[in-house]
């Protein structure tokens, strides 16, 4: 059952799937429309899960459960996994890809580029341990409220840093 990702509880399961690319108004309206059918009828052993989603700087699909109810199985989890490889597809891009890096320019834009380039730019200073970067492995909504978008340093990141 699709609700509102404001009335979360704040221990709220999330899934974070990176764009790996800005997405256009367009794209994010079509994502609103496409996860909303989805999370109406996304279901874990044949009961509702109490689910919903965000678009967040243009660069995230975030999918919450609130599990008190129902938890996501394995199989509900597959589901998931299944319908934001279809949506990418149908986007002509990826939510699944691991190997680029979201961060904050100086100038405040998001900016979206793979590992092999944010090493050379920290090699080169046009990042540091202060750039803010986007964490995509949280696992709560208190999580994304309060450590999604977090100092380079105290991410994995850090160990490109020169000493």
């Amino acid at each position: 059952m699709l609700i509102s990702f404001e009335t979360l509880p704040k221990e709220a399961r999330i899934w974070i799937f990176p764009s790996s690319r800005l997405l256009n108004t367009d794209e994010v309206e079509k994502i609103a429309n496409r996860c909303s059918s989805f999370l109406q009828s996304w279901t874990a052993h044949k009961m509702d899960l109490d689910a919903a989603f965000k678009i967040i700087d243009q660069a995230f699909l975030v999918i919450s459960v609130d599990e008190k109810n129902t938890g996501a199985s394995g199989c509900s989890i597959d589901k998931l996994h299944q319908f934001v490889k279809e949506l990418g597809t149908e986007l002509s891009l990826s939510f699944l890809e691991r190997l680029n890096v979201t961060f904050l320019q100086e100038n405040g834009e998001t900016k979206i580029l793979p590992l092999k380039e944010i090493e050379q730019k920290i090699q080169r200073e046009e990042m540091n341990a202060d750039t803010k970067v986007y964490d995509i492995t949280l696992l709560s909504v208190d999580e994304l409220n309060f450590k999604f978008k977090v100092p380079l340093s105290t991410t994995w990141l850090n160990r490109y840093l020169m000493n």
